[in-house]
């Protein structure tokens, strides 16, 4: 595993902000193009601060994303009306705003002045600070809006875990790590598609029935109901089926260790959702292809806005 932490500074914080949006949803794109996936292959956190920088970490857990470490400061950002608008559309639902003032013309070069600039390896600092211009209203501003012009996406996957071969047990546990990667990979998914941000997810079970829910908040001028959220899940769970993820998660889990760091799911959380506690070996037994597709084969994914499913 390689952590990996960098930072770009950006002296207009509202369009820094709208960078970071852009280059994060392309990074995970880059990285789906290499057949890599989030919780199996990578995590992505990017933040931006109204110090004047973007800080970008990344965790890369194996030899396989490994090979595309180069991809996280060579790629551009693609930059057009579309992606703009798209993230701004991600912005305005994250804080509850609207655009109060855009000049197309300063916005797109200084989104492209910020893209040429390299990234800075945290290793390379010895100290240094930043200065942004909170308040400057040169090509973005943005004002706050009523939360009542936004609408809750819930995301809702469902198992049964009486519905498998594992025993109860086995089968709770292993969908505390299922559930994770398809949560993690569709919130990159659907954020970036249906153009809205992810505000929490819970962990809830009700009889024999586990529920990993997400809420996104959308702007109510993008969507009032699911539109294209189910086919992004089907793509998803297509392309994971067509890059062995059962098979790579299997792996994962035949060489858990507690002595190597992140080399397992987190005792502690599984613990906490299901009550199980499973150690190394375990994880060992449970690890296989069949039993990770079998879990893949049996929950249910759900979308809602409101009422409408």
């Amino acid at each position: 595993m390689k952590r990996l932490v960098y930072i770009k500074p950006v002296k207009h914080v509202q369009i820094g902000h709208l960078y970071e949006h852009l280059y994060a949803h392309q990074l995970v794109r880059a990285f789906r193009s290499k057949g890599l996936f989030a919780y199996l292959d990578y995590s992505i956190d990017a933040r931006t601060y109204y110090d004047g920088y973007v800080y970008l970490e990344v965790h890369l857990y194996n030899e396989r994303a490994l090979q595309y470490e180069q991809l996280i400061t060579d790629f551009r950002v693609r930059l057009n009306s579309d992606t703009i608008n798209g993230g701004l559309l991600q912005i305005m639902a994250e804080k509850y705003a609207d655009v109060r003032f855009i000049d197309d013309d300063i916005l797109l070069k200084t989104l492209e002045h910020y893209d040429a600039l390299p990234w800075q390896p945290l290793s390379s600092i010895a100290m240094k600070s930043f200065k942004g211009e909170r308040k400057t209203h040169r090509g973005l501003e943005l004002s706050e809006r009523s939360h009542r012009q936004f609408l809750t996406l819930t995301q809702r996957i469902s198992f049964d875990y009486t519905a498998t071969s594992l025993d109860e047990y086995a089968a709770k546990a292993l969908f505390v790590v299922v559930a994770n990667m398809l949560r993690e990979n569709l919130q990159e998914d659907i954020a970036d598609s249906s153009f809205c941000y992810s505000v929490s997810d819970t962990f809830t079970k009700r009889g024999t029935v586990l529920f990993d829910t997400n809420t996104y908040r959308i702007d109510k001028r993008q969507a009032t109901e699911v539109t294209s959220e189910p086919r992004i899940a089907r793509a998803l769970l297509k392309s994971m089926n067509e890059h062995d993820v059962a098979e790579r998660l299997a792996d994962f889990l035949g060489r858990a260790s507690i002595e190597k760091h992140l080399s397992m799911p987190h005792e502690q959380e599984v613990i906490e959702k299901v009550g199980v506690v499973i150690g190394p070996t375990g994880w060992h037994k449970l690890g296989t292809a069949a039993a990770v597709q079998e879990l893949l084969d049996k929950c249910h994914v759900e979308f809602s806005i409101g009422r409408k499913r």
